[in-house]
């Protein structure tokens, strides 16, 4: 009997058969908890040193990069900038005009002595564009010390003034403008401009130098100066706009003819055909109206010049009329 109880003690204290583990799921809690610390902890480690790696690297780039520029500067500064061989000597200012050298400079703000790459031709070009009076700008850098401006200003082919008796060349409010109709200032008082029509009984608040002129009289007037080359028998001196309507030119003779503001050309055309039936008489023309379509009203200076016109049937007026007074003969029709 006590054979049998000791053999079953000994029989259970035998370690556990096959793969029956030791520990209890508390420990094996544990354990799990303990392994994710460790994995954690090396995984930080490892980013880490991957950030420090980063980090020192981009310290080496940085300084690398900023050696380079600084070693250019210092490049640039020795050879370039401060190279007294690129120092500014030669500045030539070419116009086709009248604006005065000392206005392209100080315009352009070029001036002799500074360095040639401190300038920019493109800023410079466009504080010149901006001058009214100025139409094109050409500028070139040749090195080392040579600027080249060429400026092609405009034309003017008439005055616009206020009034009939103001001087243009005296006033300050007088305008020039081109056959564009771009307005300007005069800044020269050059003779040549003494023989440039002048158009008179507009609105000098309405234009703005730099800028075209918007007044339909206004542009009328300046077609009639481009168009009137065609009939140089009849070259207007001065061209009055202030009735809005029309335009009353005059010419040297003091001839005066009314355009309408439309059809320019096919009224000077039909001015040129009362020339042609007048150019075997000795009359000299007081007054045309264009504006009339046909039978065109036409006056002359002398009453006594003698011979009608080709189409005038009516009789010349008593002599009891005052010499020097103006005839009015029949109108010349014109097709």
């Amino acid at each position: 009997m006590i054979r049998h109880l000791s053999s079953v003690t000994s029989s259970a204290r035998k370690a556990p058969a096959g793969n029956r583990r030791r520990t209890n799921p508390r420990q094996r809690q544990q354990q799990h908890l303990l392994d994710v610390t460790v994995r954690s902890r090396k995984a930080s480690q490892r980013r880490n040193r991957y950030a420090t790696k980063i980090f020192f690297s981009l310290v080496v780039v940085a300084g690398l990069v900023g050696g380079a520029w600084w070693g250019g500067q210092q490049l640039l500064r020795k050879f370039l900038w401060d190279n007294a061989d690129y120092r500014l000597t030669a500045i030539e200012a070419l116009t086709d005009g009248e604006l005065p050298r000392e206005t392209i400079l100080e315009t352009a703000d070029i001036r002799e002595g500074e360095n040639i790459f401190s300038v920019s031709l493109s800023k410079a070009r466009e504080r010149l564009q901006a001058l009214p009076q100025v139409a094109a700008v050409e500028m070139t850098r040749t090195l080392p010390n040579r600027i080249m401006i060429k400026i092609a200003e405009r034309r003017p082919v008439a005055w616009v003034v206020e009034g009939e008796m103001v001087d243009p060349l005296t006033s300050a409010h007088a305008f020039v403008v081109d056959e564009k109709g771009i307005v300007f200032q005069h800044h020269e008082r050059s003779p040549v401009r003494l023989h440039l029509p002048l158009i008179y009984g507009a609105d000098l608040d309405e234009l703005r130098p730099g800028e075209p002129v918007r007044a339909a009289a206004l542009v009328a007037a300046l077609n009639l100066v481009r168009l009137q080359m065609d009939e140089p028998r009849f070259l207007a001196q001065r061209i009055d706009v202030s009735k809005g309507y029309c335009l009353v030119a005059t010419d040297r003779n003091g001839s005066s003819i009314v355009f309408g503001l439309e059809n320019l050309k096919f009224q000077l055309d039909r001015l040129g055909q009362i020339f042609n039936h007048l150019d075997d008489s000795r009359q000299e023309i007081r007054s045309v109206n264009l504006m009339v379509e046909r039978n065109v009203p036409v006056t002359f200076n002398d009453p006594t010049a003698g011979a009608e016109t080709p189409e005038a049937t009516e009789p010349a007026p008593p002599a009891a009329a005052e010499p020097g007074e103006p005839m009015v003969r029949k109108a010349i029709p014109i097709e």
